[in-house]
């Protein structure tokens, strides 16, 4: 594995992000726009929850949702579904005068909304506290947090069928605030999986005005305006097209580059069929752009700098919107937001039609530290560094355990701690520590454990690691009650 000079690693990740492993997921269906019709509100409770149990058990309303039904809450008392019309979307709903007693207490949400064809509806949700949701019987977001209801926390796409769907949220509450949030933004695409069709659902909604763009993204602050979305573009096929040009006549300048005229004459076709294809038949206009982005794909992978085959990187999931979930410059870095399910990878023939990743931990054991003769347990990773001669791998591992791990720190015992005013327990399982491992799977080993956070680990050309940690203890300017960073050596 080859270790570039730093000097061009800008050209290539620039490269390489713009030619992201094709798809051949088409778009499908009619061109109409799809509507949604909302029910109304519906919640059902108390059930208990005292301590925090509420968010892990399962009480019968996630058997199925039956507005009919009457179940046994919180002390033994019945209780039923009851309509909620003075509940409004776009704000906070104050949920304490609604159910009684109202402490300690886990709530259910429900609606229905039906929909003209099969697609997916982007949400914003708040909770005060935790939050679980449920698109027809199937979980797609749960997070035990203690933290102020506010709209836009979590944003979720929600998959829908054509009819009627079921949306189910559960609410559990300790001894303060009580609130819940939604707001559908809507959606009026096809649903089609891949990353093309991803592609071309995002630059829709940009070019439509539905998604802000970043305000950085003017003529006057961008070196390429290509990029830019003009007031011109239809859809997001030609700013695809536009974008691709400008990347094929980029790359023919470079020194060694192979001959791309067949590359070129591919582009003046895909150039003139965009102008005959109609805006109305939405089929044909994203096959187009998935021609666009697999010709795209070749430009980019032509270009001379890609002479190597092999490339690290990790599976890490995006955090959730609101500062208390992770979306925050410093605060991602905190293994209390990480989640599990991820991993370090190399893929191999990566240039190639049919690039493989490889799993690098696959079967590896830890020699050493508390892991030692064991594998890794699931959990989060982030930040991989390759040695300059490209023989070992530094990376961050947690076990990602969540805000309130099994086994709190000995100092939260009778009180969590509040980051932020986020109630949690730093510990070894929920924060990011550094490991080693050479580069075809062998020798993993622990390099930081303890109840910090360590991660961006950085080999130095002397064979000593550089890496950020929050060990020091001191505070940031804007996060009065949580630990600022610094850079360590080893």
């Amino acid at each position: 594995m080859k270790r570039l000079p730093r000097c061009q690693l800008w050209r290539i990740t620039i490269t390489v992000f713009l030619a992201v492993c094709c798809n051949s997921a088409h778009a499908a269906g009619p061109s109409e726009k799809t509507v949604l019709q909302w029910g109304g509100w519906h919640t059902i409770g108390p059930f208990d929850n005292e301590g925090g149990k509420g968010f892990s058990k399962a009480y019968p309303p996630e058997q199925g949702v039956d507005f009919k039904a009457s179940y046994k809450g919180k002390g033994g008392k019945s209780v039923s579904w009851k309509p909620r019309p003075g509940f409004k979307d776009g704000r906070v709903i104050d949920l304490l005068p609604h159910f009684t007693p109202n402490l300690n207490i886990t709530v259910y949400l429900a609606r229905r909304v039906t929909a003209s064809r099969a697609c997916e509806v982007e949400v914003e949700l708040g909770s005060d506290d935790t939050i679980t949701m449920w698109v027809n019987g199937r979980q797609h977001l749960a997070k035990n947090v203690a933290r102020p209801c506010r709209l836009g926390d979590e944003n979720v796409r929600a998959p829908l069928k054509k009819g009627e769907n079921t949306l189910l949220f559960k609410v559990c509450q300790g001894k303060l605030w009580f609130g819940f949030a939604f707001k559908a933004l809507g959606v009026d695409l096809p649903v089609a999986k891949g990353e093309i069709p991803s592609q071309f659902r995002m630059l829709e909604r940009i070019r439509s005005g539905r998604r802000k763009s970043s305000r950085f993204a003017t003529p006057e602050l961008t070196h390429r305006t290509e990029s830019l979305i003009h007031p011109t573009d239809r859809d997001p096929v030609d700013i695809a097209l536009r974008r691709t040009a400008a990347m094929l006549k980029d790359i023919r300048k470079m020194r060694g580059v192979r001959d791309l005229s067949a590359e070129a004459k591919s582009l003046a076709k895909l150039q003139a069929e965009n102008k005959h294809v109609k805006l109305t038949d939405t089929q044909a206009r994203h096959e187009l752009h998935r021609k666009c982005c697999e010709l795209r794909r070749r430009i980019a992978f032509a270009n001379p700098l890609l002479n190597f085959d092999r490339i690290l990187f990790i599976t890490h999931k995006k955090n959730r919107n609101g500062e208390l979930a992770g979306d925050h410059m410093a605060g991602q870095y905190y293994g209390i937001h990480a989640t599990g399910g991820e991993g370090l990878f190399v893929l191999e023939n990566a240039f190639s039609d049919k690039p493989t990743a490889r799993n690098l931990l696959a079967g590896a054991k830890c020699s050493n530290g508390r892991f030692s003769e064991a594998p890794l347990p699931d959990g989060a990773y982030l930040s991989p560094d390759l040695s300059f001669d490209g023989k070992k791998v530094l990376f961050a591992y947690t076990e990602a355990e969540g805000y309130r791990p099994k086994t709190k720190a000995r100092e939260d015992i009778k009180g969590l701690y509040s980051y932020s005013g986020l109630k949690c327990s730093f510990t070894e399982k929920n924060c990011w520590h550094i490991f080693s491992v050479n580069v075809d799977g062998t020798d993993l080993r622990n390099v930081t454990d303890g109840p910090w956070n360590d991660f961006d680990p950085c080999w130095m050309p002397n064979g000593k690691i550089a890496f950020i940690s929050d060990r020091r203890g001191g505070f940031g300017r804007c996060h009065w009650l949580a630990p600022r960073n610094l850079i360590q050596v080893l």
